[in-house]
């Protein structure tokens, strides 16, 4: 096997995980650290179709996750195994065995079945604050034009996935505006606040408010940024 893939991929997390140091507890980032071996060794030498090492697109992920919206280690963790079952040999029995439920659970509602529409694969994860996170930001990434080469022989591929993510996002974001394109033009109730941040207090609504509304102008942001100029990744 060329372990060419996986030393880029190391060399990537290596970064990705100076940032986490000192935010993250060591028992946290022990977890992080050990879906990113899982992550990198099931991936191996595979490539997107952009030519990448594939292992890049799990950690990009991740880092979009921490860097815009200060998500914490189950998200992370999920984020880096968010294609292992889906992609590789990898089965969500072996992960259960290694990683807390809640990281489990998003895994599995993130790993599309060939049965199933892929709206109404979208459409359940919904209910999961962890995996819609991620599938928001795989989104993002997988929207990132700037890797590719746009010709005249794929334009078609690729307004055809531009199409399908746009309304991925849009099924996401219905019903939870703070992760989608529009920020909350309304009070949030107690409710909706339970599905902003995973983790996040909601006994004390006065005192939550602002870092909630604080993180949906961060997503809001994040996923307008990636839209202005990014059609789709033809990776998925």
């Amino acid at each position: 096997m060329d372990n060419t893939a996986q030393n880029t991929g190391r060399q990537l997390y290596e970064e990705f995980r100076n940032k986490i140091v000192g935010v993250f507890s060591e028992e946290s980032i022990a977890v992080v650290d050990r879906a990113f071996e899982l992550a990198n060794s099931a991936h191996g030498d595979q490539k997107r179709r952009s030519g990448e090492p594939y292992i890049i697109h799990p950690i990009a992920v991740a880092t979009i996750l921490f860097d815009e919206l200060g998500m914490d280690m189950p998200s992370v963790a999920a984020a880096l195994l968010h294609d292992v079952v889906e992609d590789t040999d990898m089965t969500i029995e072996e992960l259960a065995k290694v990683f807390p439920k809640e990281i489990i659970d998003a895994v599995a509602l993130l790993t599309h079945d060939d049965d199933t529409d892929y709206f109404d694969y979208v459409t359940a994860i919904k209910a999961n604050p962890i995996a819609r996170a991620v599938k928001q930001a795989d989104l993002i990434h997988n929207s990132d034009r700037t890797r590719l080469e746009i010709s005249e022989s794929n334009l078609d591929m690729v307004q055809r996935y531009e199409k399908k993510y746009h309304k991925a996002l849009d099924i996401l974001k219905k019903g939870v505006e703070s992760l989608g394109f529009e920020i909350a033009k309304d009070l949030i109730s107690v409710e909706n606040l339970e599905t902003l941040l995973h983790g996040i207090d909601v006994e004390n609504v006065e005192l939550n408010f602002s870092t909630c509304m604080k993180s949906t102008v961060k997503l809001a942001e994040t996923v307008a940024a990636y839209f202005k100029t990014t059609p789709a990744d033809l990776t998925k």
